[in-house]
């Protein structure tokens, strides 16, 4: 791995952090979206591509989340719990946030809560 390429996954990593810490939780959506664009400079096809995508997507975002699931309600029932995990896990319909939403639970955000700087 090339030194662009570090300060280039630094950057994008640093654009979620402050999207996360700013609020702006839609903006998230897109910059993960952003690093599955089809790369015509890879070793892998297009089609490779997808594959890889539609595996990480299911099986490393969805799957783990829904696995996550039962055991953070569980916590839930014992007292209020903060829980923290990668911002890929947090948006969409799948994300921790819809999940638990979608059985009545009270999730808030805590974008200022600065974790790492």
């Amino acid at each position: 791995m090339g030194a662009n390429t570090i300060e280039k996954n630094a950057d994008d990593r640093r654009e979620v952090f402050q999207a996360y810490e700013q609020g702006h939780f839609e903006q998230i959506v897109a910059l993960h979206e952003k690093d599955w664009m089809f790369d015509s400079t890879s070793t892998l096809t297009k089609a490779q591509q997808e594959k890889v995508v539609d595996w990480f997507t299911q099986d490393l975002i969805v799957a783990r989340n829904l696995n996550w699931l039962p055991k953070m309600k569980q916590e839930m029932t014992q007292q209020s719990t903060l829980f923290a995990v990668g911002t890929g896990h947090l948006m969409g319909n799948y994300g921790l946030i819809e999940l638990l939403r979608r059985d009545c639970y009270t999730i808030t955000p805590e974008p200022k809560l600065l974790i790492w700087q």
